[in-house]
């Protein structure tokens, strides 16, 4: 962003170690190239890495071919918007739980936001229940390969994208940590792919399974037979949802916000503008040559869509630092057309596919936990205040917030019952 002020251009290009990346800060330039040119600019940069830990095939790192196309069809056709509201109440279940972790342990809230965006996305997806305050062996095997694979393609963590040859060294060489490290991944990522659909087809042939996105493939995909034809797109298809969990972060009336009510809808939309999970998007790569605005493109080039420089964008959103929902709104006190979730979830033809589910689930959370909890700053031992930095975030691929410090009480009486009572009905259904 800095760079782009200091030559005043929307268009930034990097070169390092022979790697060029294109950073793009303004919404007419992305949309141009990754929506309206998006069958030359929907691929990956593809890195040495992920054939490693066995993660070639997910996905979110294939480049942009049949095989994509196989997988966002079948993702297409589990997570389309007219799906959504069949899974209402599983993520209102799982809401419902961790309103009641919060009001048990109110000092763990990252721990219970990760918690929940894991479980509606388990839920959602596989029909499998986590249970809240306890270790999943499932949750702990993805988590090893999804948190290793991302410190692995990070620039510097390792030579191996920079000399590709390494990657043929012999576990057994002496000094191949990493090349040890990625065999440890990939037998792991092995089990986390075909795992969950062991799991389900065991539950549908116990008649036990619960209506989950899954299930709905296997059965469409399955011939008269009994034999589903396409297992293998639909396993890498599905691990890919895992990858994308759902980013829940802590945030700063007596009833508990059912899901058609939008009036906090403008709170929802700030947050998402205010600190975006992905501020350096999530990186493009061109397939052909192309030129845009004088610039030649060459193939193979990187392109990043910064969320972050579109959410600071002044003259879209004036005094960008500030947490303010009332932008949101018309003169005559309506919603405006900013729904921010035209750049929150992708571009194009990689735009996340359990988008939809992303957005009721979210704004349930967030509209439940301001409906039932006062939130305020916590107080040192003489009573004072005690500030928290609202700049204080990881500097990472998916940013989260530090931790902090915070004061979260029951709004009344009444909201503790109905969390309570809301909780026991949710834990009789797992």
């Amino acid at each position: 962003m800095q760079l782009g002020k200091q030559f005043n251009s929307d268009i930034v290009h990097l070169s390092v170690m022979n790697t060029h990346i294109v950073v793009l800060h303004a919404m007419e330039d992305i949309t141009e190239l990754l929506e309206r040119r998006s069958t030359k600019y929907s691929s990956r940069m593809p890195s040495p890495i992920f054939p490693l830990v066995g993660m070639e095939n997910f996905t979110p790192f294939l480049s942009y071919g049949d095989a994509l196309r196989k997988q966002r069809r079948i993702l297409d056709e589990g997570m389309k918007k007219d799906m959504i509201p069949s899974y209402h109440h599983i993520q209102g279940e799982k809401v419902h739980l961790f309103l009641d972790q919060l009001l048990r342990d109110p000092t763990e809230i990252k721990e219970h936001c990760k918690t929940l965006g894991i479980s509606i996305t388990m839920g959602v997806a596989f029909g499998y229940d986590l249970v809240p305050g306890q270790k999943d062996q499932y949750v702990e095997l993805a988590d090893f390969v999804i948190d290793t694979t991302q410190g692995l393609v990070l620039p510097g963590r390792t030579l191996i994208p920079v000399l590709p040859f390494l990657k043929h060294i012999p576990t057994w060489f002496p000094g191949a940590f990493t090349q040890r490290l990625c065999a440890r991944v990939k037998k792991a990522s092995v089990e986390y792919r075909n795992r969950p659909f062991e799991f389900v087809k065991t539950n549908m042939a116990a008649g036990l399974s619960k209506h989950c996105v899954l299930q709905q493939l296997i059965e469409n995909h399955t011939d008269d037979n009994g034999f589903c034809k396409d297992e293998e797109t639909i396993k890498n298809a599905m691990a890919g949802l895992y990858i994308g969990r759902l980013p829940f972060h802590p945030l700063g009336q007596s009833v508990l916000m059912p899901i058609h009510r939008r009036s906090r809808y403008a709170v929802y939309r700030e947050v998402l503008r205010w600190r975006p999970v992905t501020p350096f998007g999530f990186p493009h790569s061109t397939d052909e040559d192309d030129i845009y605005k004088g610039l030649y493109i060459p193939k193979g080039m990187i392109y990043s869509p910064m969320d972050r420089a579109i959410t600071r964008n002044e003259e879209r959103y004036p005094e960008p630092e500030l947490f303010r929902p009332e932008r949101y709104f018309t003169k005559e006190g309506t919603l405006n057309k900013d729904t921010v979730t035209s750049y929150a979830f992708g571009f194009g033809r990689r735009v996340c596919p359990g988008r939809h589910l992303a957005d009721t689930a979210m704004w349930l959370m967030m509209a439940s936990v301001l409906t039932t909890f006062n939130i305020s700053k916590a107080r040192d031992e003489h009573g004072n205040e005690i500030d928290v930095d609202d700049q204080a975030f990881t500097d990472t691929l998916a940013m989260h917030p530090l931790p902090f410090k915070c004061s979260i009480t029951s709004r009344s009486q009444q909201a503790e019952s109905l969390v309570r009572e809301a909780a026991f009905a949710a834990n009789l259904q797992i």
